[in-house]
């Protein structure tokens, strides 16, 4: 009984992981996939690791601010890694209409 009860909240919780990539992979084809790749350098620059690189920059908070106004971010003086990144490519990331979570 114990069992049974355990492997239902497992396959449950599986199935609200799955929505959460499936809602991930739409949102990452609706506004990232035009210029990012997970895996190589394309308009914009590749995005597996990205999280990490503003933690260790020490700006982890900023890169939502980034996503969602990345020339404000700059304006701001606030980032160096900003600014790195906007040497990156002479093409501006466009403001994106995100929430944190969605980030």
């Amino acid at each position: 009984m114990k069992t049974r009860h355990i492997l239902s909240i497992l396959i449950v919780s599986l199935g609200f992981i799955q929505s959460g990539f499936s809602q991930g992979e739409a949102l990452f084809k609706a506004k990232c996939n035009t210029c990012h790749a997970v895996d190589k350098n394309s308009t914009g620059p590749l995005l597996k690791g990205v999280k990490q690189k503003w933690n260790d920059a020490g700006e982890g908070e900023l890169l939502y601010k980034w996503v969602q106004n990345s020339k404000g971010l700059i304006a701001s003086g606030a980032s160096k890694l900003a600014n790195e990144i906007q040497n990156f490519s002479p093409s501006e990331m466009p403001p994106q209409q995100a929430t944190n979570a969605e980030v």
